[in-house]
């Protein structure tokens, strides 16, 4: 019997059967279910999808920046990380600043950062953010660690180093760096690649303080026990 070769969406495990392409492995679909719901009346995918040009594929993740789904574009193919932000009483304000940031953002090439592609207006009060999918567990799974030798570890700090500068010489910033903010597939070697770039900077409002990812650069490494400093 041929093995599968579909990956989770989520954590990036191979799937146990055939033919459930981006669906969920089991270990994500439990952890979805125990996921406690946001406060309030939860609006259902089909309200997110009408008027945006992405066709919702499944759930990847909730947090309190918004939900995430995988997603298609409409009419083309591929597939994104799209972030459902909202409802919130601050959408115009988070619109504003997308229409800011996003040109400056969608430059950003780096092979270690997952490049922010569109966001607009969704559902009433509601912002999606469009981002380049990445698959994979992230950093933060203790799994996904304990797969990592220190010889990884070192790589993934260093990839993440390189991230950051790249940023820095743009005039831009992470801002919400941690382990969560970090994938790790294993192409051509251990690969780190930074997600979830101008979520602080369109949903937050943060200021550009490159100083923060410095900080939250040398706590992850502290996490991984390779040293303090970035």
């Amino acid at each position: 019997m041929t093995a599968s070769t579909a990956r989770c969406p989520r954590c990036g495990a191979y799937l146990p059967v055939r033919g459930l392409k981006h669906a969920l492995c089991p270990g994500c679909l439990m952890a979805s279910a125990l996921e406690e719901p946001d406060a309030g009346e939860a609006l259902e995918p089909e309200d997110y999808s009408f008027g945006i040009p992405y066709q919702i594929v499944t759930l990847m993740a909730r947090d309190p920046d918004g939900v995430t789904y995988l997603a298609r574009p409409v009419g083309a193919a591929g597939h994104v990380a799209l972030t459902i932000v909202g409802p919130r009483d601050d959408a115009a304000a988070i619109l504003d600043r997308a229409r800011v940031w996003t040109t400056t953002l969608a430059q950003v090439r780096h092979p270690h950062v997952a490049r922010l592609l569109d966001a607009g207006p969704a559902a009433a009060a509601c912002v999606y953010i469009a981002a380049e999918y990445i698959a994979g567990p992230a950093l933060a799974l203790p799994a996904c660690r304990e797969r990592l030798t220190t010889a990884d570890r070192v790589i993934v700090l260093a990839q993440l180093a390189g991230a950051l500068d790249t940023l820095r010489a743009l005039g831009l910033a992470h801002l919400k760096l941690d382990a969560s903010h970090v994938k790790i597939t294993a192409r051509d070697g251990v690969h780190a690649t930074l997600i979830g770039l101008g979520v602080g900077l369109i949903v937050d409002g943060l200021r550009l303080q490159p100083e923060r990812d410095v900080e939250a650069l040398a706590a992850i490494a502290r996490e991984l026990g390779v040293g303090g400093d970035a």
